[in-house]
């Protein structure tokens, strides 16, 4: 896995990657009690042929170009190459068509980004982006859709497939978000997986049969049961959620 940060920091990315894997909060990580258990998991990882790969990289002036050159870099120097590809965030990158409009410098990142990845044989290509203020309201009721999402609407039109964090005031409270499917080219275009989070570890499981069909009981007004695992078919914004 190879993560590109435009914005974060290495160190922070790496201190969730380990709170996350160890299931430990972040001062129990800074005691460094954890240290000689963290150092055997990765071990364990790399012996089963799992490497992580951070780069911190300036935003705006980095392009698929400057990806290209740290992708072949890590190859000639490790034998690197990564499977997948996490950048935090696309939108943040400069476009090699080098064009200064907002949407159209988006646009051809996200059409660059998709050469990226068949010329290095990359299998999924990860990205965040934000949503509009109007949409931004749907996170808190039922789901997004594509017109929601902030600053290129092309982005949709060049992604493979495009998911949405939701989640209702009561799954909240009760530390649970949704995975929706927004849009997506190839598979189902409805569907979404369940999640519960704990901040203090930076760690999100998902929800294993038996506890689905009680979220669903707990939170649907119309879906219960096994039916409650089946994707939403109305595409309309109503709120799903009781209360």
């Amino acid at each position: 896995i190879l993560i590109v940060d435009l914005e974060n920091g290495k160190d922070n990315i790496f201190s969730r990657l380990e709170q996350g894997i160890m299931r430990i909060t972040k001062s129990e990580l800074l005691s460094g009690d954890y240290d000689i258990q963290i150092q055997k998991r990765f071990r364990k990882y790399r012996r089963l042929g799992g490497e992580i790969v951070v780069l911190r990289l300036p935003a705006l002036v980095t392009t698929c170009d400057d990806l290209q050159r740290h992708i072949d870099k890590l190859y000639n120097k490790f034998g690197f190459r990564p499977d997948e590809l996490i950048i935090d965030y696309a939108a943040k990158m400069g476009s090699i068509s080098k064009k200064d409009d907002e949407r159209n410098r988006i646009s051809d990142v996200f059409l660059e980004l998709s050469n990226l990845a068949i010329k290095n044989d990359i299998e999924h290509i990860w990205t965040a982006n934000h949503v509009t203020r109007e949409g931004a309201k749907a996170r808190m009721k039922t789901k997004y859709v594509g017109e929601d999402i902030a600053l290129c609407i092309d982005i949709v039109r060049h992604a493979q497939a495009v998911f949405g964090l939701n989640r209702s005031p009561e799954e909240e409270e009760a530390n649970f978000f949704r995975l929706e499917i927004v849009e997506q080219r190839d598979g189902q275009p409805e569907g979404r997986a369940v999640f519960i989070m704990d901040m203090n570890t930076q760690r999100a499981d998902e929800l294993s049969t038996s506890e689905r069909k009680q979220y669903d009981e707990a939170f649907y007004n119309k879906i219960g049961g096994n039916e409650g695992s089946e994707p939403i078919t109305k595409k309309e914004r109503k709120d799903d959620f009781r209360g």
